[in-house]
């Protein structure tokens, strides 16, 4: 439903002056101005609304109002501030110029995923210009987030997974909605339980055995025997197969059905 920010409008003391610093100095161009002469319930104004286009489409607009008052002070960065993202290489060049300029200005801070300069426009606005750092990209991404997290529980019974971890791919749930049809608005079985998908032959004929197709690769998803219902016995079975193929013997498993039966 909702794509993107379109604008984001706050108050400004004077267009011009506004315009100087947006434009001029940060380089967003003016892209439209809209004179409202009355208000939606029928007051009289006199009010000037200014946008200013970024590369992505969307706007940072502002309104001169000057018949409604409006406490303009130098705001802290953590009450308003506006961050606005830039190549790495912008950072040095901005920070030179605004200093060239006589203009406040604070940085360069290291955010670990970012790299910041800071601005004070002339409404008291702190204006952030941020450079992702490269290699980094995942830090805001919830799904790489949530797949770090797991690793590193996994990590606690597993402590050699991290150094021994090659590559990894993290899915959202929407993804696999999107990537495998008959998982549309999810299923609790993980795929269609059809002639050709169950038992032995689930997920697909002759892949029923838990063994991927390299060796030491496995697959115990909901979507091998016995399917997914919420019992996890998908990755019991492919466990004591993984033991299996190592030769250790699985502990935590009950003794074997003959086995019981002959102790009755």
């Amino acid at each position: 439903m909702i794509q993107k920010l379109h604008h984001a409008a706050y108050r400004c003391r004077d267009s011009e002056e506004t315009r100087r610093f947006y434009e001029d100095f940060l380089g967003l161009p003016l892209s439209g101005s809209l004179e409202i002469g009355e208000t939606k319930t029928g007051r009289k104004t006199s009010v000037l609304h200014t946008f200013y286009r970024l590369d992505d489409g969307s706007y940072l607009a502002f309104f001169e109002a000057p018949d409604m008052p409006f406490e303009f002070k130098d705001q802290h960065d953590f009450d308003l501030h506006i961050a606005l993202e830039v190549e790495p290489e912008a950072l040095d060049k901005m920070f030179a110029k605004g200093k060239a300029e006589g203009r406040e200005v604070r940085g360069v801070s290291n955010h670990s995923f970012i790299r910041s300069i800071y601005f004070r426009d002339p409404n008291g606005y702190v204006i952030e210009l941020a450079a992702k750092v490269p290699g980094k990209e995942s830090a805001m991404d919830p799904k790489q987030s949530h797949a770090r997290d797991m690793l590193n529980v996994w990590n606690q019974y597993a402590p050699n997974i991290n150094d021994s971890l090659l590559d990894w791919h993290a899915q959202s749930p929407l993804d696999t909605e999107r990537t495998f049809p008959n998982m549309h608005e999810g299923d609790l079985l993980v795929g269609a339980f059809s002639n050709g998908q169950i038992g032995h032959d689930r997920p697909f004929p002759g892949a029923g055995h838990y063994r991927g197709h390299l060796k030491g690769l496995y697959l115990c998803g909901s979507s091998c025997h016995p399917g997914g219902n919420i019992t996890g016995l998908a990755g019991y079975n492919c466990a004591q197969v993984i033991l299996g193929d190592l030769g250790l013997p699985a502990s935590w498993a009950p003794a074997p059905a003959e086995q019981v039966l002959q102790e009755i």
